[in-house]
């Protein structure tokens, strides 16, 4: 696969024959980050070549999307275990505090962000430009999913394989990104960066978006009927909108669209 930023571009490829193994590979400009390369990179401005984007060996690149100036990293797990040591669960006690080595082996999906960070799009509680990929770890809103999962992984020291949130899409814009976490049937949005069309608008971690639960999609499109089955087909993020593609009762679509309505983007009729 192939992805396009404003100045940068990227590639997941397969390093083993039956594809069971993947990396991220970047170029392009490199002045606020967004390749992850490192600041001798940032430094130079510019990387001609498709250079491998370093990530902890564990995580199996799945998928970029690169923004105006940064990029978002969806990695899978395959060796997640989901089991903590008596050690890890002491250390344990909110999503916040469990770190990076603790996350790799007990989630089997995540999130890494690097490159320009003024508006929080990065995810990662500040404004920092980052130089090297991060792991995004503060999804806030999941109340009983990923935080629970965590918490209840730390008190019982196991849980099956797969039981876990998993991370579906992501998207990077200009000053802001989106993602969708499912688990167990249910499906959260998440948005972080400068989000036009949220509240609240200026948000430094991912938080959940509580526009898209059934009962919300099915109030605005006046549907006759019980919407069922509500899932995320795909993301799209641009500079100040986005949209969101849903699939609900099994066989119906439909194209949600929020942010700035300027030149008609959103095709909503109103400008």
């Amino acid at each position: 696969h192939v992805y396009a930023g404003h100045a940068h571009s990227g590639a997941v490829a397969a390093t083993k024959k039956d594809g069971s193994k993947s990396r991220a590979y970047v170029w392009g400009e490199s002045r606020k980050g967004q390749l992850g390369l490192g600041r001798d990179a940032a430094k130079r401005g510019f990387v001609q070549h498709p250079a491998r984007l370093q990530l902890p060996e564990e995580w199996d690149s799945t998928e970029l999307s690169l923004g105006h100036a940064h990029t978002l990293v969806l990695v899978t797990n395959l060796k997640a275990d989901n089991q903590m040591t008596s050690r890890d669960q002491d250390s344990a006690h909110g999503i916040q505090s469990i770190n990076d080595e603790i996350m790799s082996r007990v989630l089997n999906t995540a999130v890494y962000s690097c490159g320009w960070g003024e508006s929080g799009q990065l995810g990662l509680n500040d404004t920092a430009d980052k130089y090297t990929p991060q792991l995004i770890t503060n999804w806030e809103g999941w109340d009983s999913g990923l935080s629970g999962a965590l918490s209840h992984v730390a008190q019982s020291g196991a849980a099956k394989h797969g039981k876990l949130p998993l991370i579906k899409f992501v998207s990077a814009g200009e000053h802001s990104s989106i993602a969708v976490m499912y688990h167990r049937r249910i499906e959260v949005m998440f948005a972080w960066g400068t989000v036009p069309g949220l509240d609240p608008v200026h948000r430094l971690a991912p938080r959940s978006v509580d526009e898209f639960s059934a009962d919300i999609v099915q109030e605005k499109m006046d549907f006759k009927g019980n919407v069922h089955h509500l899932t995320f087909e795909g993301l799209a993020s641009a500079t100040n909108h986005f949209l969101a593609l849903l699939r609900y009762n099994n066989d119906k679509k439909v194209v949600f669209a929020f942010g700035e309505t300027k030149y008609g983007k959103l095709g909503v009729g109103n400008v």
